[in-house]
């Protein structure tokens, strides 16, 4: 099952979609907490599991809460619930697949596409692929809009790519 309507341009639109467990997770779910990040990823894409791995491993070396990212699969729900597993993610998942309702609605062309959404449902700012500087970006306003302060050094990595296209 998922459903979603349209809004305003800048404005994340209303949504349900079912997690692998069968929750209905809507937009009611991302008013929760000043900043959320919305990721839309596929397995079979690789810049998709670079920065999901990445994500992962930052939230348990910091012990983050997991609700500040919504991840919304592309995958049907079976193939999403393997993923979950297999890639050990920490995050609540919902899944688009197989009528792509939401994916639609926000009409972006590649995965991973991710979406920084406020409290009233504001898009404060989107990105396709990996561009390490301004996923720093992202993810230190992410974390300073939810009052909390855990290091994010990037830049620093060196086994991570510059740019990863989606």
């Amino acid at each position: 099952m998922s459903t979603a309507s349209k809004d305003a341009r800048g404005r994340f639109p209303s949504f349900q979609l079912r997690s692998p467990s069968g929750q209905i997770i809507s937009e009611t779910w991302l008013q929760q907490r000043p900043l959320t990040l919305v990721l839309f990823y596929k397995k079979d894409c690789p810049t998709s599991r670079l920065v999901n791995t990445l994500l992962s491993d930052l939230w348990r070396a910091h012990s983050l809460p997991a609700e500040l990212i919504l991840l919304v699969s592309q995958d049907r729900e079976e193939k999403t619930a393997q993923t979950v597993t297999e890639w050990e993610l920490p995050f609540p998942v919902a899944c688009d697949a197989p009528a792509y309702s939401l994916s639609k609605i926000l009409d972006f062309e590649a995965v991973p596409t991710g979406y920084l959404v406020s409290r009233n449902l504001s898009i404060q700012h989107w990105f396709t692929g990996f561009v390490r500087q301004e996923f720093q970006e992202v993810l230190e306003a992410l974390l300073k809009a939810n009052g909390i302060d855990a290091p994010v050094e990037l830049n620093a990595r060196s086994d991570l790519p510059v740019f990863s296209p989606g």
